[in-house]
């Protein structure tokens, strides 16, 4: 903003696929913080504890979004589109379908949200969505692996990218991405193959926020 703000208009939207791209969106100020705004026509938001109630004034919360921009879930998982789309009672609105973004956020004085981060330990990477969980888990499967964490690497010139940091078991060789990539592939999704992989001697366990990862014994310290 401060290199090609002046005498020009930025807007930042903000939205996920399951609000049908844009819910969000800021006029972007030179020398201001770049925030992710106020809901567009015909969508709303609004901030929830944990226990699905609105946040107190001047606390953070998950972004919620709701509207008739709404995904109306995941295909063939009702499940996952029951624990993301759930049903809440709003002041004013009454029972009211949301979007739980998973995005943690604040009211700001003008009225507009102010991004946070995670409230889980979901990467994007190259554009696209990944849960370690499911890739370490992918990993612990592979022979001689005892122990998992995938880390996101950016480079500024270049494609990001995804590594592996492998805890092996005793006298097991080290790992070779053209040996492993075959069992990578097999176990994770598109596009969340790891790129590299480095051997480690081992993890400090830490509780994880994520709700959606596979069970894996470690998490990224």
């Amino acid at each position: 903003m401060e290199r090609w703000g002046k005498g020009r208009v930025f807007l930042n939207a903000y939205g996920p696929t399951e609000a049908t791209v844009e819910a969000l969106f800021a006029r972007c100020t030179p020398g201001q913080p770049v925030r992710i705004g106020r809901p567009i026509d015909n969508m709303g938001a609004c901030l929830m504890t944990r226990s699905l109630t609105l946040a107190a004034p001047g606390e953070e919360g998950e972004l919620c979004l709701f509207g008739p921009g709404l995904a109306s879930g995941y295909r063939h998982q009702p499940g996952l589109s029951a624990q993301h789309f759930p049903v809440v009672d709003l002041p004013g609105l009454g029972p009211t379908r949301i979007y739980r973004t998973g995005d943690r956020a604040r009211l700001g004085a003008d009225g507009g949200f102010v991004y946070l981060g995670r409230l889980d330990s979901q990467l994007k990477v190259n554009g696209h969505r990944l849960e370690p969980g499911e890739v370490e888990a992918a990993l612990c499967s592979l022979p001689g692996v005892i122990d998992a964490a995938v880390s996101r690497l950016a480079t500024p010139q270049g494609a990001d990218r995804l590594i592996a940091h492998l805890v092996m078991a005793p006298g097991a060789p080290r790992p070779i991405r053209s040996r492993c990539a075959c069992g990578w592939r097999n176990s994770c999704r598109p596009g969340w193959c790891p790129r590299s992989s480095c051997p480690c001697p081992r993890f400090r366990a830490i509780p994880t926020a994520s709700a959606t990862a596979a069970p894996c014994r470690c998490r990224r310290s």
